[in-house]
């Protein structure tokens, strides 16, 4: 029995990580300087050209991220950059099409502005959209609000410590059908697959207003990696219910070639392909730490990634 409450408590802390998913604030509007017009980017450029670059995306783009190294490499090759960071925390796609094309949205006007004058543009978003979901459906099943998920997680913790014999046993069978629950409505449930062809709609919606916003500007465009590889799976007893790496897996992978399949010309930068190690991530995934945000290391090779492409003349 000591064993099962073990392997249940680790299940259900690995639940209550999950909420650092959740995240909402304001767009990070980081050394913002206006222009009237586009600067048309190229290597004749003189050292007193300024390059407006913008930053689209969610947590993994704010704050100290790849931007400010993308930044750099773009002032050190042509002499100077404005950099607008207009990320925010915890966005999906729906949350940035909403500001890019709603005027009632508060962001609206000053996002729209300065995307017509960049030259630079990087976006990375979409990670939220299965995230949050994830974790939607998952307080679906404990049958509480989606934040307070820690605390009902916490609760259930708790009961395998303190309870024994016959109560512990009932409490065991309770966790049982949520586990199962939880498994089912993942991997075969429609919500998932709702979330993911809502998805592609706002995503085909953003490169498109982007591009006609910024016709003559680059848009290099990251795909979604993977936080969870290695990651530990999530048991009940002997039951599992959830492999994040391989959930995580199967999903990515049908949200990037939806990013692929419609960039419509702009460059996809491959995160997926270098962001594929716990090393780059905060979290200790191994060990039920499934904070998914880059550390300093996967901000560097986010960074150098997108600057490789930018530096291959694409």
């Amino acid at each position: 029995m000591k064993k099962l409450k073990i392997w249940v408590s680790k299940a259900l802390a690995g639940v209550m990580t999950l909420m650092c998913f959740v995240g909402n604030s304001a767009p990070l509007y980081s050394q913002a300087a206006e222009s009237s017009a586009p600067v048309t980017i190229n290597e004749t450029d003189s050292g007193n050209d300024v390059v407006h670059y913008v930053a689209l995306g969610d947590s993994i783009t704010i704050g100290d991220s790849y931007v400010w190294k993308v930044s750099d490499y773009l002032k050190s090759t042509y002499g100077n950059c404005v950099t607008n960071n207009l990320a925010v925390d915890g966005w999906q796609s729906g949350q940035l099409l909403d500001a890019l094309t709603n005027p009632a949205n508060s962001c609206y006007s000053y996002m729209r502005y300065a995307i017509s004058n960049a030259d630079v543009i990087t976006i990375d978003i979409g990670s939220n959209d299965l995230l949050q979901t994830t974790m939607q459906v998952i307080a679906n099943c404990f049958s509480c609000d989606v934040t307070q998920i820690g605390p009902v997680t916490a609760e259930w913790s708790n009961k395998f410590h303190t309870l024994s014999g016959w109560e512990l046993y009932m409490h065991y069978l309770k966790a049982m059908v949520i586990a199962r629950s939880i498994n089912y409505e993942l991997n075969s449930g429609s919500v998932i697959p709702a979330a993911i062809s809502q998805f592609e709609s706002n995503y085909k919606s953003i490169i498109s207003v982007v591009s006609q916003l910024a016709p003559n500007a680059k848009i290099y465009i990251g795909n979604l990696y993977n936080p969870y590889v290695k990651a530990a799976v999530l048991y009940v007893g002997d039951y599992e219910v959830l492999n994040m790496e391989r959930y995580a897996e199967v999903n990515l992978t049908k949200m990037n070639r939806i990013i692929a399949n419609n960039a419509k010309g702009n460059v996809v930068v491959d995160l997926y392909n270098t962001i594929n190690d716990p090393k780059y991530i905060i979290g200790d995934v191994a060990n039920y730490d499934f904070n998914p945000h880059p550390n300093q290391d996967g901000q560097a090779a986010i960074a150098a990634k997108f600057i490789a492409a930018m530096k291959s003349g694409k």
